[in-house]
């Protein structure tokens, strides 16, 4: 990374790190809703292979998705740059039975070896990365083969 883009990227890490409270507020808001979670839960059931195990969360953030898809059954893993988020994600896991785990990560060069994932997960990430063509490129090495990428970056 250049020193410019590393720079934009730590501008980036204090802007969530700072917002992530309020965000997660807002999510948290939406997520009260029954039907919305319902939602929520069956895109990732529509989307998600049977037979998957292993579920890749770039960009987590507050570990919102990764939470829900835990307790769906899946093993999951959510990366984020922002520390913030990351507190936010892991004061959740409390009680939660099958805890997801959160690691600090880019989303544009997650640290895993490739054939690492099932399926990688992102949810309103794209349009805040670096370089989404290259994330992109990265999260198709680490699926395993036949692996599932489902990108939502829209309402």
């Amino acid at each position: 990374m250049t020193r410019s883009a590393a720079q934009d990227q730590d501008r980036w890490n204090e802007y969530w790190t700072r917002y992530a409270f309020e965000y997660d507020e807002h999510q948290l808001s939406r997520l009260a809703h029954a039907d919305e979670r319902a939602t929520w839960s069956r895109i990732w059931a529509d989307a998600l292979p049977i037979g998957t195990r292993s579920v890749l969360d770039v960009g987590t953030g507050t570990g919102n998705v990764a939470l829900q898809l835990a307790a769906d059954g899946y093993e999951v893993t959510g990366i984020d740059l922002s520390e913030g988020m990351l507190e936010r994600a892991r004061a959740k896991c409390a009680g939660h039975p099958a805890p997801p785990t959160f690691l600090r990560g880019d989303a544009v060069q997650p640290p895993f070896p490739p054939g690492s994932f099932d399926a990688i997960v992102s949810r309103y990430v794209l349009w805040t990365l670096r370089d989404a063509a290259s994330a992109l490129q990265r999260w198709h090495e680490l699926l395993r083969p036949g692996g599932t990428l489902v990108a939502v970056d829209g309402p």
